[in-house]
């Protein structure tokens, strides 16, 4: 008899839509200085005179392909410019209106400083959440 059990796609599906399609919430993105794990909270870029705050996202509906079932951003998230200097952004979180921290993760390209007038940007379809 197995002892572990794995979800099918469509249950995968379900699981995200239920997590981040929720209609009755709102999402938001952070970004960080100091990644969080599972842990810790990380270090959230200061948002003390510095043009930076959290932004909204709207991510598309679960689909499946080659076995991954995903989420992402629908559209382009823009943070800044920057007013004064951010440090060394190293990643992402996003939350929920309950400020749940849902997901996290390190920037897939390496950190990014972050300078006065610069702005950091999320392509569409950039930020994904995956179940495989």
């Amino acid at each position: 008899m197995p002892t572990q059990y794995a979800l099918t796609d469509y249950a995968e599906r379900k699981a995200l839509d239920a997590v981040f399609n929720d209609s009755a919430r709102t999402y938001e993105v952070a970004l960080f200085t100091v990644t969080p794990t599972e842990t810790t909270s990380g270090t959230e870029v200061s948002t003390n005179n510095t043009g930076y705050e959290r932004k909204t996202v709207t991510f598309s509906s679960a689909a499946t392909v080659s076995s991954t079932t995903k989420v992402s951003n629908e559209s382009t998230i823009t943070f800044g410019a920057a007013t004064s200097n951010w440090g060394t952004v190293t990643g992402a979180a996003v939350f929920d209106d309950d400020g749940n921290m849902l997901v996290f993760g390190n920037f897939e390209s390496g950190p990014v400083t972050v300078s006065t007038g610069n702005k950091v940007e999320i392509a569409a379809g950039a930020l994904t959440i995956t179940l495989d």
